[in-house]
């Protein structure tokens, strides 16, 4: 009968060793599964180190960046600034692929740039009260209407499909309950 032992790989040095079994263990391989156990140990505080190491750094650079001296009401007032509501009312000069993405795009991008930024425009609901209602992206636009807060929200339909298509009440379809749900706050 032939002994045959699973091998595994060695993730330094890529030499096989094969797996240890109870007639080849010995005080050495017993002294080798200690340092292995080590060795993974410290592996994995390393990694939780060098996170916390990340996560410091970027504490530090936000401290030391001037934008990041700003009290928060003066940043609220630049993102007011940055993030206006779409303007509905200007609808025959108007270029909806650019008024679409403009607001959220914009938002989106001030939401990323740190931690500090992203709480004050998610819990400003000034910045969240127009958007192009688009079953394309419900997620969007259900995110848009629960941090408008209570404030009137101005939407636009954006219907793709000739009116009464199958696409056209699909779409209206998808959206109907939705907006019913803001109706007393619709502008």
């Amino acid at each position: 009968m032939t002994n045959n032992p699973a091998t595994s790989w060695c993730p330094y040095c890529l030499q096989t060793k094969p797996t240890v079994t109870s007639a080849t263990l010995s005080p050495r391989d017993s002294v080798e599964d200690v340092l292995d156990a080590e060795i993974e140990h410290t592996e994995k505080l390393i990694s939780r180190l060098l996170r916390e190491r990340t996560r410091l750094y970027r504490k530090r650079n936000e401290i030391r960046s001037p934008i990041f001296s700003l009290p928060p009401e003066i940043l609220t007032m630049i993102f007011k600034f940055a993030c206006k509501p779409l303007d509905f009312l200007e609808a025959y000069d108007w270029n909806p692929l650019r008024a679409r993405v403009a607001s959220p795009d914009i938002i989106r991008v001030l939401t990323e740039v740190s931690a500090c930024w992203h709480n004050i425009v998610s819990s400003t609901p000034s910045l969240w009260t127009s958007f192009v209602a688009d079953d394309r992206d419900m997620n969007t636009m259900n995110t848009v209407i629960s941090r408008s807060g209570n404030l009137p929200v101005a939407v636009s339909l954006d219907f793709p499909f000739p009116v009464g298509s199958v696409s056209h009440r699909s779409h209206t379809t998808i959206m109907a309950p939705v907006l019913q749900e803001i109706a007393s706050r619709l502008r």
